[in-house]
């Protein structure tokens, strides 16, 4: 039959490198001292084996315990850093579904309030058009044919200015002004050398 130590000044050794435990901080060596406090678990400072306060008792240890309560706890890590993770991933996913339709909108409204402006040669262009739209259903509209007059001196097309200047004259023989304005326009084009800016106003 085993005998047990009686006080605790023996000293207890590990069952793994045989260095000394340490009273208090290896092992509860009170309950060493009772064979039927033998639970818990010891750690020897030294060599960091995990074992039983029984194995300190029988002398023996068993590695796969060891290896046992180490895998536990690094599963208990690994779970700790994949929730972390997890969580972590969850809060990025949330903010960016939230953020992205906030941008879209902003970028929307910005897009709205700030039309891109037309040039202004492509809004003479389109009254252009819409002139001579009509005076192919009516050639003799003179509301049409002024307008376009004034739209192509605009545009600086003197070449159509004075086609359409010809189809006023012989509308109006007596209006002097379209002939004033036919004359003016028909110099420029003979004299490219003058400025294209010639004032063909009434």
């Amino acid at each position: 039959m085993m005998s047990y130590p009686k006080s605790t000044s023996q000293l207890w050794m590990c069952p793994k490198c045989g260095s000394t435990l340490k009273k208090g901080a290896d092992v509860d060596v009170m309950n060493l001292l009772d064979p039927s406090k033998l639970v818990g678990i010891a750690t020897c400072s030294s060599c960091g084996a995990t074992f039983s306060q029984k194995d300190v008792y029988s002398g023996k240890y068993d590695p796969q315990e060891t290896e046992t309560t180490s895998a536990s706890q690094t599963l208990s890590h690994l779970f700790l850093l994949l929730r972390t993770l997890v969580l972590v991933l969850g809060t990025l996913v949330l903010g960016f579904a939230l953020v992205t339709p906030l941008v879209n909108l902003l970028r929307d409204e910005s897009s709205t309030t700030a039309p891109k402006p037309t040039p202004a040669f492509t809004t003479k262009e389109f009254q252009k058009q819409e002139y001579e739209i009509i005076l192919e259903r009516e050639p003799d509209n003179q509301i049409a044919l002024q307008g376009l007059l004034g739209v192509q001196i605009e545009m600086q097309d003197f070449q159509g200015a004075s086609t359409t200047l010809e189809k006023l004259i012989a509308l109006n023989p007596e209006e002097t002004a379209y002939q004033a304005m036919y004359q003016s326009i028909k110099r420029h084009l003979h004299s490219p050398v003058e400025d294209s800016k010639v004032n063909l106003k009434h």
